[in-house]
């Protein structure tokens, strides 16, 4: 994913007053399905997954 994406992320939860050094991001590939990006708020261990759509950088899969 992206640089800029990923910040777009994390100006997102600042945005919503959220701290972010309580999230973990991390980069995750996989040889069939591509780039994935995963981001995980870990009070909780809720974990949010963006994916790169294989044919368009500017493209996503997601799911929580």
């Amino acid at each position: 994913m992206l640089k800029r994406y990923k910040n777009t992320f994390f100006e997102m939860i600042q945005t919503a007053g959220l701290d972010v050094t309580v999230f973990r991001a991390e980069d995750r590939g996989h040889a069939i399905t591509g780039p994935t990006f995963v981001i995980s708020y870990k009070p909780a261990e809720l974990t949010f997954v963006a994916r790169n759509n294989p044919q368009n950088p500017h493209a996503f899969d997601y799911w929580y």
